[in-house]
């Protein structure tokens, strides 16, 4: 049935439209450490020498180490924090969100004493070539500063993200990558290493300094707290340590591997190896992707809308895809002068690199689909398949298979081959997983799908016929599913004129709207979305400013739950008809 454009079945445009904006943050968010620590390795190989390449890339380690830190906290802040604002708790989101900022400056802060102090254990444990410890030596003594900030920073730019500010951490991030580059540039001619080191610093201190005023603008619904709790840091720490995993194991494996053929092969394999490192830790550009559901996941979970969930995820796996296939097309065809970006040159060497990018760049695609399943069973709650997931594609096979083709073949090229086909082995195992543990039937987002003939939802741009007509629809709706007169009018009723009401706050500017209808044994919810002047409908204490606003608060007054929050940038509304008002439905 169709009232004026109003269709049967309609996608949750406010939820896609958000999902497309955070995207890109998500992704530069995500994707500093590694750019940092590319920027580094690239300037220091074409700058510096390919010893001074190899030296930097050895502490990539610690890199995956303090991302690891600093996502433990900041997936379980914004897991908490998210949840609490998807079930309209305002004021445990906040306190979550306080938690995690006193956490994570903690972290920053253990993790910068220990480097200091356990300097030397580090060092004789990376057996470090000759002719590469002064390298290592100039850029570890600075580049310790920028482990002390490195949580913080992860933080304050995802937090705004799911606050709505994913356009100001966006200008924040690629100001900070620019900005490392140039001082990057223009210091390393003067400080080698060093000014290396020490550009990448300044570019994060930076990126703090450029996210504070977004706390002190009208936008932020952000709340700093006095507020300490250790049952909260076990359960930051406990969710975060899921997501985080896949850091730790693959600073493990990385570790492992450089061990390996440093006391296996000479420096230039190892060279070639840090080259091949670097795409592998492409990864952390595709759990970028795979962030940008976060915030969105959690409020469908918290109002139990897994149609729109399922349209989400089927929406972002397309985007993984996509951005895989990219990423390996580009390698494919540049990738000669991604091999000599780094300072490496001889035509024997360049020629082993450009394999190595190849044969790595071919199935670049499988660990995107891990990485984004992994992210997605996490969110979901499904923490032991994830873990699963992470050890397999992280640890068991990345180094298993690479180690033991490197001792079958003893040459080079078994290295290579081993660490491209490691995703491969890994996503048709844990596909098998996930399909005889769950069924077909589940395979693979574990959403079950009895519920979608349950929930309607309607987005469109707001209109008084628009109003009139998703009102008309949505007593067609109850009353076609058995509910009782009282509350198909009352519910009818309500659409309408909170609709209008939106309409008049935001006078002739255009308004996106999305009404979903979920249906329950318990009860009936109605949750609005709009995009226009952020206001609380649901307030019935507030001053009447018409009418309209009057009839509103008054006819709200008679139902027993109902909730507001900004939710990502827009209004976000939930009222509940329970079965205090459908006791007599058929």
């Amino acid at each position: 049935m169709n009232y004026y454009g109003i269709e049967d079945s309609t996608k949750p445009y406010i939820i896609l439209k958000k999902y497309h904006s955070i995207l890109m943050s998500s992704i530069v968010v995500e994707s500093v450490a590694f750019l940092a620590s590319l920027t580094d390795s690239l300037v220091a190989g074409n700058i510096v020498d390919a010893d001074a390449f190899a030296a930097v890339g050895l502490l990539m380690p610690f890199f995956f180490l303090s991302s690891f830190l600093a996502a433990v906290i900041n997936a379980g802040t914004l897991l908490n924090y998210n949840n609490q604002a998807g079930a309209f708790r305002q004021r445990r989101a906040h306190e979550y969100f306080s938690q995690g900022i006193y956490l994570s400056v903690m972290a920053g802060l253990a993790f910068f004493v220990v480097m200091l102090f356990c300097k030397g254990m580090i060092f004789k444990g990376l057996s470090v070539p000759s002719g590469m410890e002064q390298y290592l030596y100039d850029y570890y003594n600075i580049i310790v500063f920028y482990f002390l900030m490195y949580p913080t920073a992860c933080l304050l730019g995802n937090i705004v993200i799911a606050d709505g500010g994913e356009k100001l951490s966006l200008a924040v991030n690629l100001i900070q990558i620019i900005v490392n580059i140039l001082l990057s540039l223009i210091l390393s001619h003067r400080m080698g290493v060093k000014g290396i080191a020490l550009a990448t610093v300044i570019s994060t201190m930076l990126s703090i300094l450029l996210i504070l005023p977004w706390f002190f603008s009208g936008r932020n619904t952000l709340r700093l707290l006095l507020y300490m709790s250790p049952g909260d840091c076990l359960d930051i720490t406990r969710r975060g340590s899921v997501r985080a995993s896949t850091l730790v194991l693959m600073a493990v494996a990385t570790y492992i591997l450089n061990a390996y053929v440093s006391a296996s092969f000479d420096s230039q394999v190892l060279q070639i190896l840090i080259l091949q490192e670097k795409i592998i830790s492409l990864s952390s550009v595709f759990l970028g992707l795979s962030m940008a559901v976060q915030p969105l996941i959690a409020t469908l979970k918290g109002e139990k809308n897994t149609k729109a969930a399922r349209i989400l995820i089927r929406r972002a796996s397309l985007v993984m895809l996509f951005s895989g296939g990219l990423i390996t097309v580009s390698l494919m065809l540049f990738a000669g002068p991604f091999v000599r970006a780094f300072g490496i040159s001889g035509r024997a060497q360049v020629l082993s690199g450009i394999f190595a990018v190849r044969i790595t760049a071919a199935t670049l695609i499988c660990p995107a689909l891990l990485v984004f399943f992994f992210y997605y069973y996490y969110l979901i709650d499904h923490y032991r398949l994830a873990l699963v997931i992470c050890f397999i594609k992280d640890l068991l096979s990345t180094v298993g298979l690479t180690i033991l083709l490197a001792m079958l073949f003893k040459k080079p090229e078994a290295i290579w081959l081993g660490l491209a086909f490691a995703p491969v082995l890994s996503l048709l195992v844990c596909s098998a997983i996930v399909w005889f543990h769950y069924g077909r039937k589940l395979f693979p987002w574990l959403i079950p799908g009895d519920r979608d003939k349950r929930i309607f939802i309607y987005s469109f741009m707001l209109d008084e016929k628009q109003s009139v007509a998703l009102s008309e629809k949505t007593a067609y709706i109850l009353k076609k599913e058995g509910y009782p007169q009282r509350l198909q009018n009352l519910a009818a009723f309500y659409v309408e004129e909170m609709l209008m009401l939106v309409r008049e706050k935001n006078g002739s500017s255009p308004v996106l709207v999305e009404c979903t209808l979920i249906l329950n044994e318990e009860d009936v919810r109605l949750i609005l979305r709009d995009s226009g002047q952020i206001f609380n409908l649901a307030e019935e204490d507030a001053l009447p400013a018409s009418f309209r606003q009057y009839v509103v608060a008054n006819m709200i007054s008679v139902l027993e739950s109902k909730a507001y929050l900004v939710n990502t940038g827009y209004n976000r509304h939930e009222f509940v008809f329970s079965n205090r008002l459908i006791n007599s439905r058929k």
